[in-house]
């Protein structure tokens, strides 16, 4: 049918498990290479399903292995008007494969930098390193080239002053006129479900998904969940039909996604076990 169901790993959570998570093939390439983030030969991991995340939490590898896809895109002229170009993000569900496209990990950030949740800067460490980076270019440099370079070398001897404290503009920050950042949040936690994904609100707005309980004990019993179904929604954000064998988001363009810094919201129960 419309819907792929997938077993509930967890009586607490609404999670499942979650394999070979991956930045797709490039759309003007004739290959179907993929660039593996996680999840992958044998790797445990799960996906939590909450409405309460504003984005999608990755652990900090993957969060690295998007920043420098989007650095080499740059490179070539890439800007947030040109989305379509970069490739979408790919995993598997309950032996289904999943797409969601650039546009729901790719964007601009917006707001009063004064307003951010301290909680914020602990889960996208990534936008203060940007922030380093892209003054280092101001004021001289030449490069906003990826991890693990001489260049980021030097930037981590940087004073930190390129705090996002007493600025209100983000290209003050970044140091560029165009802001296009992963809008990804960093989560490296491990359960006993192993390596934890979050999908939050750009999930949603892909996806028509639904939850079902059951009931558990006798005496007074509880309900817990049992399973999610997901299926592609369409342009009323109703169940639509996929348009392939798999499960993939509807492909269309879309603009680019606009956030404001200020009302993006981390779930307390993920600050609890992350403190």
């Amino acid at each position: 049918g419309m819907f792929k169901t997938v077993p509930a790993l967890d009586d607490i959570y609404w999670s499942a498990p979650l394999k070979d998570f991956s930045l797709g093939s490039l759309p003007s390439s004739q290959s179907d290479k993929t660039t593996p983030l996680g999840c992958h030969g044998g790797e445990k991991c799960n996906v939590i399903f909450d409405t309460g995340t504003s984005l999608i939490m990755v652990p900090s590898t993957a969060m690295s292995a998007v920043q420098d896809a989007l650095d080499k895109w740059r490179d070539i002229s890439g800007d947030c008007t040109k989305l379509d170009q970069l490739p979408d993000l790919v995993f598997t569900l309950g032996g289904e494969k999943f797409t969601l496209p650039p546009q729901s990990y790719v964007g601009e950030i917006t707001g009063d930098l004064r307003e951010i949740d301290p909680e914020l800067h602990r889960f996208m460490p990534h936008l203060r390193e940007l922030g380093k980076r892209g003054r280092k270019a101001q004021d001289g440099g030449s490069s906003l080239r990826g991890t693990g370079s001489s260049e980021d070398t030097e930037s981590e001897d940087l004073e930190d002053d390129y705090s996002w404290e007493g600025s209100d503009d983000w290209s003050d920050v970044f140091g560029w006129g165009d802001n296009c950042v992963p809008l990804l949040m960093s989560l490296d936690l491990k359960t006993d479900k192993g390596q934890a994904y979050l999908m939050g609100i750009p999930f949603f707005r892909e996806y028509y998904t639904t939850f079902k309980f059951r009931q558990q004990g006798t005496t007074t019993p509880d309900l817990v969940p049992e399973s999610i179904s997901i299926a592609p929604k369409d342009e009323d954000c109703h169940p639509g039909w996929p348009s392939n064998k798999n499960l993939q988001a509807h492909s269309q363009e879309r603009p680019r996604l606009r956030l404001d810094a200020a009302k993006l919201r981390v779930p307390s129960w993920v600050s609890k076990m992350m403190a």
